[in-house]
């Protein structure tokens, strides 16, 4: 699919929703609500990734949209069920918490009269929208969305009760204005007893509770240890229940925040006491044999696996080799394959740095043994622009890391050397070298520079080891591309990115023309970066611009004259009360009077001040909305002109190649001037020698054509002769193919009387065979009716007794029935007789 198929829709909402600004009319309402359920359900995620400048002008169109409609309007609604939809792509989902703000909107729709299945739904988007969110500073929002977040706590449904508890918790975590944004909105001793009433719910609702519990430290007074080892029981059971049930943001959340925990200097200490580890990371492993597991549910229990290996508990080091087994078999997954490697990564690590030997000998023949599986993991060949996917260049850094800390191992780094293919990091390294595509997306992201940064690192480690790669080494850092990478990765890197550049240039393959060369890229990467600053400088310009804002609410006049002349007479009253000493005879209604005044003037400043918030975040929310276009467009400009500085420094190369090519042509060709100028006049003075020649060749050939006329005189003579001759062969060869045709005949009828014999032989041989077998026959017949005339004799004899013993046994019935009828005989008399 083109992109401008790709982003069609996009558009065509873009320049709905600028023609419904200008006429609400039902057209426009039904083109926007056709163009947001499409895009709600649209199976490409990637249309929404925010680098893009057609997506980001889709987001500030879509907030400008939501800003301006009603709760009750449907249009709002499809909105919703777009931004849902949008936060499946991980990337568009961080843009909207952090650029693009539509948490403010989500929160005027919250109120009482909202039905329950819509508040659950706003409440879930804001649930996705608030995760990670960072406020540097009190937001407008703020107070109305957590009043009404810690009513619904206090007072509404299990699951509402849930989803609010959610929203507060990322709201409040390392963000101190929300933290105290809710101290002023609730009673927090009353607060926290009425949230630790709520943790026996659900296991989602215990994990929330004891994270706010641990952001309100301050307030509900340091945390016992024992609550500390109870969280690390929560946080066990919680990563179970949640990988059964396939509950990816629970999940999330709950490694997170352990992250988090295991930060702590304190919690850490508390959690290197808890005995239990090995025995419950045990049980964990057994989830894994799972065949229905989700692969985004196993990268994230990996990386939960990978929080526990880095925590070096004691005893922890019998289950590495599992570890790595277990990490193995999920290299090939796409979701799992990052946190697989880097779980193998750390196990190597703490393998290296101190372990029993069997343990560590063991995981070593593991990595040998699955060192070409894992190197499966950088074929990426048939992906055509691997490199432009994020999660790839992930895979393949990791992988990278996993390599560097093989490396450090002797026996792992022969391994390596003689597997490890210098094709492959060439074929990863190949779409910076190439110039010819205008889209250089992947020479600015941060997770390309990490990758090719790794990849060069790589190749350092192994350069001193082998003749090769240290030739390769040097190869790779003559390019200008590499340097510029290595220069944007000083500039906008992270702390482990820069130490890695910065030890690059102490290595041996890095000479001192390549630290010239890495300076002039970032000379030449100044201006690039220039507008970055330029945006931030703008940034600060608008902080700058809301602050003076606020000093001039501040100057406003709390009171009116009328106020302040009675308040000034007020005070003159108490004046002279006190030094008369008649203070207590002051009225109770004085005094009121004076604090009505009070709350007055500061009901005024606080709506002046939350105006001026509002205004400011407005200002903020738009300012930041045009950073996002225009920092799209910086990029994309960004990238033509990087791609312009390499056309052009690639046509500078080629103009001076083709300037020494056409010097080094010219002399070629005056020098073959010269020998042609010389061999000219050779082939003159011979070419007048041949015309000579010619000319005498010319009288010969006159007198052999005479010569030639005659003999083809006799020529035709003979040719006479020859035809009568042919004519003469052509009767002899026709007698002699009649007599063959003859021949032939007499050949065939011979042929046909041998077939005729050989059948009569064969006739008679068949014959003869079944006379013999007739004959068998019949003596097989004559000894079977012996042997039936035998069996008839012996079954005659057997009748004849038979009838001998049925005559004996008629004569016994006859003489019993005589019986029978006597003994009838003599019982009829008698009954006659005793009638």
């Amino acid at each position: 699919m083109c992109i401008m198929e790709k982003y069609q829709n996009m558009k065509a909402f873009i320049g709905s929703a600028l023609e419904y600004s200008r006429h609400h009319t039902e057209k426009t309402s039904s083109s926007l609500q056709r163009h947001l359920q499409i895009l709600g359900v649209t199976s490409d995620m990637s249309v929404f990734d925010p680098g893009n400048g057609v997506a980001a002008e889709f987001y500030v169109s879509l907030h400008e949209l939501m800003s301006a409609l009603e709760p009750k309007s449907g249009l709002l609604w499809c909105a919703i069920g777009v931004l849902q939809h949008a936060c499946h792509n991980p990337v568009a989902r961080r843009a909207l918490v952090h650029t693009y703000r539509f948490v403010p909107i989500l929160s005027r729709l919250l109120d009482s009269n909202l039905i329950q299945e819509k508040r659950t739904r706003v409440l879930q988007l804001l649930q996705e929208l608030t995760y990670g969110v960072k406020i540097s500073w009190q937001e407008a929002h703020l107070p109305r969305l957590i009043s009404t977040l810690t009513s619904w706590i206090v007072s509404a449904e299990k699951d509402v009760i849930n989803l609010s508890l959610g929203v507060l918790v990322n709201l409040c975590y390392k963000n101190f204005p929300a933290v105290y944004t809710l101290m002023r909105s609730v009673d927090s001793k009353q607060f926290l007893r009425t949230i630790l009433k709520l943790q026996n719910d659900d296991v989602n609702t215990r994990v929330q509770v004891c994270k706010l519990i641990i952001i309100l430290e301050h307030v509900s007074g340091e945390i016992p240890d024992t609550d500390i080892l109870n969280f690390v029981n929560v946080a066990f059971s919680t990563v179970t229940d949640a990988f059964k049930s396939h509950n990816i943001f629970l999940l999330r959340h709950m490694v997170d925040f352990f992250k988090d925990v295991q930060e702590n200097p304190h919690f850490r200490s508390v959690l290197l006491t808890y005995d239990s580890f090995p025995t419950d990371t045990e049980q964990l492993l057994q989830l894994l044999h799972n065949d229905a597991a989700e692969a985004e549910c196993v990268g994230i229990f990996l990386e939960f696996l990978n929080c526990l290996v880095t925590l070096q508990v004691t005893g922890f080091n019998r289950l590495y080799p599992r570890l790595v087994t277990v990490a193995m078999q999920w290299t090939h997954t796409v979701l799992a394959c990052t946190q697989s490697l880097s779980l193998i990564c750390s196990v190597s690590a703490n393998v290296r740095h101190g372990c029993e030997d069997e343990v560590q000998q063991h995981v070593t023949a593991q990595l040998e043994q699955g060192l070409l599986v894992l190197l499966h993991v950088l074929d990426v060949e048939d992906e055509e622009n691997s490199c432009m996917n994020s999660e790839t260049c992930n895979q393949v850094t990791a992988m990278f890391r996993l390599l560097q800390e093989m490396s450090k191992t002797p026996s792992l780094r022969q391994k390596i050397l003689l597997s490890l293919k210098q094709q492959v990091i060439q074929r990863v390294l190949q779409p910076l070298f190439s110039v010819e595509s205008q889209d250089r997306k992947h020479s600015f992201p941060s997770e390309v520079t990490s990758l090719y940064v790794h990849a060069v690192d790589l190749i350092s480690d192994l350069a001193p080891h082998d003749g090769q790669w240290l030739k390769l080494y040097s190869d790779v850092l003559q390019h200008k591309q590499v340097q510029m990478v290595l220069a944007i990765a000083l500039y906008m890197g992270e702390e482990d990115i820069k130490r890695r550049v910065l030890m690059l240039t102490g290595t041996v393959g890095f000479p001192a023309e390549c630290v010239s060369l890495l300076a002039k890229s970032l000379s030449d990467l100044e201006p690039l970066v220039l507008a970055s600053s330029t945006s931030g400088m703008g940034k600060a310009d608008a902080n700058v611009e809301n602050v003076c804002g606020s000093r001039q609410h501040e100057m406003m006049p709390l009171l009116s004259l009328v106020q302040e002349g009675r308040l000034d007479n007020f005070i003159a009253k108490l004046e002279e009360a006190l030094e008369r000493s008649e203070i207590r005879d002051i009225s109770t209604s004085a005094v009121m009077e004076l604090y009505e005044y009070k709350l007055a003037a500061i009901g005024h400043s606080e709506r002046a001040l939350q105006a001026s918030l509002e205004a400011a975040n407005s200002h903020s929310t738009h300012l930041n909305h045009r950073l996002a276009q225009m920092s799209a467009e910086a990029s994309r400009l960004r990238q033509l002109l990087y791609h312009n500085q390499q056309c052009l420094e690639g046509l500078q190369e080629e103009k001076q190649a083709f300037v020494c090519r056409m010097e080094a042509a010219q002399v070629v060709a005056e020098q073959e001037h010269k020998k042609h100028v010389t061999e000219m006049k050779a082939k003159q003075r011979l070419l007048c020698e041949l015309s000579a020649a010619i000319e005498e060749l010319k009288t010969t050939v006159a007198t052999k054509e005479e010569e030639l006329s005659l003999t083809k005189q006799r020529l035709d003579a003979m040719n006479r002769q020859i035809e009568e001759v042919q004519s003469q062969l052509t009767l002899v060869e026709q007698k002699y193919k009649d007599q063959q045709s003859k021949n032939s005949e007499l050949t065939r009828t011979l042929s046909k009387l041998e077939e005729r014999i050989a059948k009569r032989d064969r006739i008679i041989e068949e014959i003869g065979q079944k006379k013999e077998n007739m004959q068998k026959t019949i003596q097989n017949l004559e000894m079977e009716l012996t042997n039936y005339r035998m069996l008839c004799k012996a079954q005659e004899k057997n009748i004849m007794e038979k009838e001998a013993e049925i005559s004996t046994t008629q004569q016994q019935l006859g003489e019993l029935q005589r019986i029978r009828e006597a003994i009838f005989a003599i019982s009829g008399g008698k009954k006659k007789m005793d009638k």
